[in-house]
């Protein structure tokens, strides 16, 4: 399914820092208590080379956890991207990649994929109730316990495909976190 914008809002102005010779050194993808997002964390950024991006221009991706509620490692937390096709110096529209309702989507590993310049993307999911705490003492069940999904753009992170689930392939049962 297609990515979709989740918010026209483009957030807080943050202003990219100019170098000297006119460039700029460093911009914010991500601020917190924007886009309906209390904070933003976990970030990730890969770059998708010119020849595998669509309009031959090179794309930085930019990938975090967007904590709807509270700074907590658990809840309704989606998973969220913006790009840049400037190197960073300024950024796109906000999009979900991932939402699972009030369950807990994180921890973004994005790599390209030399070949292809298809962005992997893997992350992980949790029931939104259960906590760090629960798992590693080992209450929570099976179905409520950490899991492992993938996701693939072939088009420099403008559309993402559905996650899929590898847990059974990837997690050795005994294994909480």
């Amino acid at each position: 399914a297609p990515a979709r914008t989740a918010s026209a809002d483009p957030g807080p102005a943050v202003a990219a820092r100019s170098a000297p010779d006119g460039g700029c050194t460093r911009s914010v993808p991500f601020s917190s208590g924007s886009h309906g997002y209390f904070t933003f964390r976990i970030p990730a950024v890969v770059q998708v080379p010119a020849s595998a991006s669509p309009d031959g221009r090179p794309v930085l991706v930019a990938l975090a956890e967007g904590r709807r509620d509270s700074a907590a490692d658990d809840g309704d937390i989606d998973l969220v991207s913006r790009r840049s096709f400037d190197g960073g110096c300024t950024w796109g529209p906000l999009k979900t990649v991932d939402d699972a309702g009030g369950d807990t989507v994180g921890n973004p590993a994005p790599v390209v994929d030399p070949a292809s310049g298809d962005v992997v993307l893997l992350t992980c999911r949790t029931v939104g109730d259960v906590t760090k705490q629960q798992i590693l003492r080992g209450p929570a069940a099976a179905a409520g316990a950490r899991r492992v999904y993938l996701q693939r753009s072939t088009d420099a992170g403008a559309t993402w495909s559905a996650p899929r689930d590898l847990t059974a392939r990837v997690k050795p049962a005994g294994w909480r976190w």
